[in-house]
């Protein structure tokens, strides 16, 4: 039974290394496909972070805004207060998100090489 298990595992080591040397050489082959399409993915990532955060941003300054108007509406102060602050919050970490993804977009699209070092360390 012994003998079985490691003809068993020295065949599944044999596979996977075979399977791992094939996967090398299509890397080696195809590496300026892969690369592009890395970078595109990536770029396209950002470009949509951007937006995002751009909704988010838009979102929460109509919410200080709407919220804001206390006169037109009969809110007591906690609610006004809270509203606000989350408005505020989510217009901070909008703006966060938008710095980050442009950050990255400008390295990805400036230093590609850079952004691919550190992308993979």
């Amino acid at each position: 039974m012994n003998e079985n298990l490691e003809n068993q595992l020295a065949l599944a080591l044999a596979k996977a290394l075979e399977l791992a040397e094939q996967t090398g050489e299509f890397a080696l082959e195809n590496a300026p496909e892969i690369l592009r399409q890395f970078f595109l993915w990536h770029t396209i990532d950002n470009i949509i972070g951007i937006f995002v955060s751009l909704i988010i941003s838009f979102a929460s300054y109509k919410m200080i805004v709407f919220f804001g108007r206390k006169e037109e509406w009969d809110y007591d102060e906690l609610s006004v207060v809270l509203s606000s602050t989350s408005g505020a919050m989510g217009l901070l970490f909008g703006f966060i998100l938008f710095f980050y993804d442009l950050a990255m977009l400008i390295k990805i699209t400036v230093t590609p090489e850079l952004y691919l070092i550190e992308y993979f360390i």
